[in-house]
């Protein structure tokens, strides 16, 4: 007995759901001067954070001098390059 043709099956690829990050970019990209000002007050962006006020206080301790000598080594040398933008 003849096999009766039988429709393909396919299955839908499930739909993805914008990333977390995508939809806060798009959010951020809709808030007004004001919104905005106020997202960088609370992210702290404009304020020293821990990781600045270590840095600094690792500059003023001179453990960045090593760092110094060999940039004013390499460019007495003629060894550093631009940046290339």
């Amino acid at each position: 007995m003849p096999r009766k043709a039988t429709k393909k099956r396919t299955i839908a690829a499930p739909r993805r759901r914008p990333s977390n990050l995508a939809r806060a970019q798009r959010a951020i990209e809709t808030l007004s001067p004001a919104e905005y000002k106020k997202l960088l007050d609370w992210l702290h962006l404009d304020s020293d954070d821990e990781w600045d006020q270590q840095m600094k206080a690792d500059a003023a301790a001179g453990r960045f001098e090593s760092f110094r000598q060999e940039i004013r080594r390499a460019r007495a040398a003629g060894e550093l390059q631009e940046m290339p933008f």
